[in-house]
């Protein structure tokens, strides 16, 4: 049994859930635009990013998650603020004194993780967190019929993070109709498979903390000035 997997059936393992990289048109060639997730990352590295929503994962109850992609967080090492069992419409941020969000239903995870167990509650819960670097733990498909689409994008969106952190995260995929989590064997022919499903291999992105704007494809970075 893995790390990941270790943390999952603990009851540790946490979603941090992010929007698809959008596909744009750039000098007639179209790319993945990964700008939203460098700048998650990069408040992250900056310890920025802080009283964010998320959603606990519980094995073996199919929990829901808010988008079809996202990355995983270990909770041992985020600061946990505020946890409700279901959507709790939250705003602000602590650090701000501006964080508001509907009463929290739980005082800890583990007793939030206990209810999820026992009631087989499979509604998405959100847990306000801080997230620092150390507790990114992997990257997320959620299976949902279109997950090769949706890989592909990650690809680009693991180079980006590469780049960007010095850090490679593996990539999973959690049935959440099953509350199911597995790693993904990036194999040679399963990446040849994933680069070969459309013709979009290029990726950009920027970030609020620089002026430059950055290139790559899912197997070559490179950088250019805005």
């Amino acid at each position: 049994m893995n790390y990941i997997e270790d943390k999952y059936n603990e009851g540790k393992l946490i979603i941090r859930a992010v929007d698809l990289p959008q596909l744009h048109r750039i000098n007639d060639e179209v790319k993945y635009d990964c700008s939203i997730w460098a700048n998650e990352f990069a408040m992250i590295m900056n310890d920025e990013f802080e009283s964010v929503s998320s959603t606990l994962l519980i094995p073996n109850v199919g929990v829901k998650t808010y988008k079809n992609v996202g990355f995983l967080v270990d909770s041992d090492f985020a600061e946990i603020q505020h946890i409700a069992l279901s959507d709790s419409g939250s705003s602000g941020s602590f650090r701000n004194g501006d964080f508001m969000a509907n009463c929290s239903d739980f005082e800890t995870l583990d007793r939030l993780a206990n209810y999820i167990k026992v009631n087989n509650y499979t509604t998405m819960n959100e847990v306000n967190i801080s997230i620092p670097i150390n507790s990114v733990v992997g990257l997320v498909v959620i299976k949902c019929g279109n997950e090769l689409k949706h890989l592909k994008a990650m690809m680009a969106v693991r180079e980006c993070l590469h780049e960007l952190t010095g850090i490679q995260f593996d990539i999973f995929e959690y049935d959440s109709n099953y509350g199911k989590i597995n790693q993904i064997d990036l194999t040679d022919e399963l990446i040849e498979t994933i680069i070969s499903a459309s013709n979009v291999n290029k990726y950009d992105y920027y970030t609020d903390y620089s002026d430059d704007i950055y290139e790559g494809s899912i197997n070559n970075n490179r950088n250019h000035s805005k």
